[in-house]
């Protein structure tokens, strides 16, 4: 190997995985209650959500993948990277309705419950420069709400996604929150 092959392979620094246990540390108690997509592993970690299949798994994961692209564009992500997006059920009287940010939210996983019909979404960040992921905002955004959980399992990641990226303002927000 080349000196200047050496010294440009030690200063590239060592990309943090993402794994369960990354993610207990970084959402403690809510990490029960998640459904993400891990951008490293290139999978969800789970193919239910609130005790329900999830259908349409590849349109899902292209949904994640064309949301990864469209943040990691923006000029403020330019050392950035998403390592994982994330979603969590709440209360249906918590939801702050779609785009509108809720700060700290308490998941909702009370399999008989008549209002855990909503969820609310984050992202992982890992800063490409450290390597490093990056602790997450307490600040998440309304996803979804549905009548019923079988209903809420079956479309939130599409449309999340859909909604988010035709919202320019929005989608700056979520940004913004994300990399402070």
């Amino acid at each position: 190997m080349e000196k200047k092959d050496l010294v440009s392979a030690q200063k590239q620094p060592v990309m943090e995985k993402l794994s369960d246990d990354k993610m207990r540390d970084l959402f403690g108690a809510k990490y029960q209650s998640l459904l993400f997509y891990d951008f490293d592993a290139k999978k969800w970690n789970s193919d239910e959500f609130v005790g329900k299949p999830m259908l349409g798994v590849c349109n899902n994961i292209s949904s994640a993948n064309r949301l990864k692209a469209n943040i990691e564009a923006r000029p403020e992500f330019r050392n950035l990277e998403v390592a994982a997006l994330v979603f969590m059920p709440i209360a249906s009287e918590k939801y702050p309705n779609f785009g509108n940010f809720l700060y700290n939210p308490s998941f909702c996983m009370r399999q008989y419950s008549f209002n855990g019909h909503a969820v609310v979404a984050t992202i992982v960040v890992r800063d490409l420069k450290k390597g490093k992921i990056l602790p997450v905002s307490r600040f998440w955004i309304g996803a979804d709400k549905s009548k019923t959980r079988y209903g809420l399992a079956q479309s939130f990641v599409q449309s999340f996604v859909k909604n988010l990226l035709k919202n320019e303002a929005l989608k700056q927000d979520f940004v913004a929150i994300n990399t402070r």
